[in-house]
């Protein structure tokens, strides 16, 4: 919540604050940064690629490649759904 929370907030009354770190630790201010950087500008509530954020598909083709021993995994062929249904319709 508290990532998010600061994902959705404009910067300076957010990640930007003065006070920030005082009200949220650390590793959520860095993560909610990662997130607003990989949208790109744009609201957590905007419309993205089709594809989805192009930010989160190379963490999700970082991860697969680790997971999977060093087999390459390209971002531009992962698609982000909210579900395997979702996803096939």
């Amino acid at each position: 919540r508290q990532v998010m929370a600061l994902a959705d907030l404009p910067d300076e009354v957010g990640v930007d604050h003065p006070l920030a770190s005082q009200m949220f630790p650390s590793d959520a201010i860095e993560r909610a940064r990662e997130i607003k950087k990989a949208l790109g500008g744009h609201g957590t509530g905007a419309y993205t690629h089709s594809q989805g954020p192009l930010g989160f598909r190379k963490d999700i083709a970082a991860f697969i490649e680790e997971r999977d021993g060093g087999i390459k995994s390209d971002p531009n062929k992962i698609f982000m759904s909210n579900g395997a249904s979702a996803a096939i319709q």
